[in-house]
């Protein structure tokens, strides 16, 4: 189970569960927290350094 936690309030945001914790898994709960939140233009960090490390 991978889970995204807002640290300011506690709040689980994104979620997702697999019988292995892999990069894929991590992605779809990432995904999952920024769009039911959908943050601010600006808000996010840019992906770029981390692309390679979020590539399957």
């Amino acid at each position: 189970m991978a889970v995204h936690k807002d640290l300011f309030t506690s709040e689980a945001l994104g979620h997702a569960m697999g019988e292995r914790l892999t990069r894929n898994l991590i992605n779809q709960s990432l995904l999952q927290a920024v769009t039911t939140r959908k943050p601010e233009k600006g808000a996010t960090a840019p992906l770029r350094p981390w692309q390679s490390i979020l590539q399957p």
